[in-house]
């Protein structure tokens, strides 16, 4: 067993990641800096400005050659900086050392348990499960993005209220999309331009169980829905958009107009500091959302609308 150990930004964590998982490499503990925010009480939050170490795993050694080409191709993709490199290391001691550097936070939303394959947990009473390994598309569950998007969707999604369809615009992983029929959701849509991306979030949803209730749409939401679109006019009880700032504006009429009236949209995947302006936007142009909550994680942000049609 051997590792290597890379610095990235917390920007272009999750894409570092998906780019050495199609390399052949598995598993990754991050070495996350934090800044304390009050003395007095002892709170911290992650500090985005500072690097973190990745540590990744594999089966077989990678040659200093292999490495500075490694290196560059990363860089050619814009997920290393030209400060960066790559060590490779050979790992001692027994299986469980080795399982203990590949440890992976098993994380719960409410009644949702999310952890990866290798972590196996105890669920307890009422529990549900989603196992999900960082691969390649977005959506490991480590990004605060996608952790505002679960923490929202195990609130709204309980025994008084289990959404008949869930919308997942941007769906990477397939992770929300996923987790909602594993909450109890009829069915999900999860749509995405990217066609390697829904193949991911495909096998995803074979791994736990949940094909059968799932369908896939390969669309730009900046476009109009087509008309074999497999979700109609105002009759999505949840939408989920985990997109830029710049693709939700663009798209948000599109996006209410599929979302039924008192159903909820979930826009994250933009920092606090560009959230004001686009708040602004909507309600300048879309008076059916109503803001029901801002809810944020180390400056990343969602935002909770309800669609109200007049």
């Amino acid at each position: 067993m051997y590792s290597a150990k890379i610095s990235a930004t917390g920007e272009t964590q999750e894409s570092l990641i998906a780019c050495l998982a199609l390399e052949g490499f598995f598993g990754f503990v991050v070495d996350v800096p934090f800044q304390e925010l009050n003395l007095s009480i002892g709170t911290f939050r992650e500090d985005l400005a500072q690097p973190r170490t990745i540590t990744f795993f594999s089966n077989r050694w990678y040659s200093s050659q292999e490495l500075s080409l490694l290196e560059r191709k990363l860089r050619d993709s814009l997920v290393l900086d030209e400060n960066s490199s790559i060590r490779c290391f050979q790992i001692s001691g027994g299986a469980n050392e080795v399982a203990h550097l590949t440890d992976f936070p098993v994380t719960r939303y409410g009644r949702l348990v999310h952890r990866v394959s290798w972590r196996p947990t105890d669920l307890r009473q009422g529990e549900a499960e989603l196992v999900l390994d960082p691969g390649l598309a977005f959506g490991s569950g480590l990004h605060e993005t996608t952790k505002l998007c679960l923490s929202v969707l195990s609130e709204l999604t309980n025994s008084e209220m289990s959404p008949g369809c869930v919308l997942d615009v941007g769906t990477g992983s397939g992770i929300i999309a996923i987790a909602s029929v594993i909450l109890g959701a009829g069915r999900a849509v999860a749509v995405d331009v990217d066609e390697q991306a829904l193949d991911v979030a495909k096998l995803n949803a074979s791994k736990n169980g949940m094909l059968a209730k799932m369908e896939f749409v390969q669309h730009d939401i900046l476009l109009p829905p087509p008309a074999e679109f497999p979700v109609n006019p105002n009759s999505s009880d949840m939408t989920f958009a985990n997109l830029s700032r710049e693709v939700f504006a663009g798209g948000v009429s599109h996006i209410a107009e599929l979302t039924q009236d008192g159903g909820f949209i979930v826009a994250t995947g933009f920092l606090e500091s560009d959230s004001s302006e686009l708040m602004k936007f909507i309600d300048e142009r879309e008076n059916s959302l109503l803001l029901r909550e801002v809810r944020s994680i180390n400056d990343w942000v969602a935002l909770v609308y309800e669609r109200i049609v007049t």
